[in-house]
């Protein structure tokens, strides 16, 4: 389920929340048992904050980044953001990403 506003389709910024959704997916149907990723978007003054929450059990303890975490780590602070994990009282990520930059002619 997603809500909320979202960069423009086509953009990196987009790319980098699919993959986030992607990995998120993954990780609830193979770590939390649940079956519903929410995935909540803001335009903020500095571009973009996104958050992924889900329905599967809550993590015993901090999340141990992975291949797939540690790759979109990577993406996103490429790109100028950053993401944060929590793990209490639920699992959540969060994307903060720059605004798009625009060519200029």
């Amino acid at each position: 389920e997603r809500s909320g506003a979202f960069p423009e389709d086509g953009t990196e910024n987009a790319h980098l929340i699919e993959s986030a959704a992607h990995e998120c997916l993954t990780n609830l149907v193979r770590h939390a048992g649940g079956t519903r990723l929410e995935i909540i978007g803001e335009k903020v003054a500095s571009g973009w904050r996104i958050h992924y929450l889900n329905d599967g059990s809550a993590p015993s303890g901090p999340i141990v980044e992975g291949s797939g975490l540690s790759s979109l780590r990577a993406q996103v602070e490429a790109a100028g953001g950053e993401m944060v994990v929590e793990h209490a009282p639920r699992f959540e990520l969060t994307l903060t990403l720059p605004e798009e930059r625009q060519e200029i002619p």
